[in-house]
């Protein structure tokens, strides 16, 4: 599941360590999850995230709406994901 995102783990990693890392990856793979589970997105639904930055909550969206729907994710940053 998460090595699809492995890239954005890095670019966090390369700043502060393990700590980030450990929160990121939690972040990805359960409480931002949860929060928008919680929020109403579900499987087959498609989500825009305006305002995207790195993909905080677009990663966790696309891995709630799964292979049956869609994340768009905008940001006027190039950096944006």
């Amino acid at each position: 599941m998460f090595g699809k995102h492995s890239f954005i783990l890095k670019l966090f990693e390369l700043r502060s360590g393990d700590m980030m890392e450990t929160n990121l990856r939690n972040w990805l793979q359960k409480d931002g999850v949860q929060l928008l589970r919680n929020a109403g997105i579900f499987e087959g639904q498609t989500v825009l995230d305006f305002g995207c930055g790195a993909g905080n909550y677009t990663i966790p969206a696309a891995e709630i709406v799964g292979k049956k729907g869609k994340v768009y994710a905008v940001d006027k940053e190039r950096w944006g994901i």
